[in-house]
């Protein structure tokens, strides 16, 4: 898929940028590109009230069985298709 950039204009009289939203946006990308547990991933969903994704992993033995474990790799594509698609669901790990 080709992906445009989000470009944010300041001073937009119909979606001017504030703190909020500048906030909201910066958390959101964070915990898209590191989806991992986190203060930032708390922020996203109990501050921001965002929907997220949450995968509890089992511990894992070795590096063969996490890699070969399917819901981990099932994460790891649907954490694609999330930074994919312009959308403010987060996966979380």
């Amino acid at each position: 898929m080709d992906r445009k950039p989000d470009i944010l204009q300041l001073g937009d009289e119909e979606d001017p940028l504030d703190l909020m939203k500048l906030a909201f946006i910066l958390n959101t990308g964070v915990v898209k590109g590191t989806p991992r547990w986190g203060q930032r991933a708390y922020s996203c969903i109990y501050d921001l009230r965002q929907t997220a994704l949450i995968y509890y992993m089992p511990k894992v033995t070795s590096q063969e069985a996490f890699a070969e474990d399917w819901r981990v790799n099932l994460m790891v594509e649907v954490n694609k298709i999330i930074q994919d698609l312009s959308m403010t669901f987060v996966p979380i790990v």
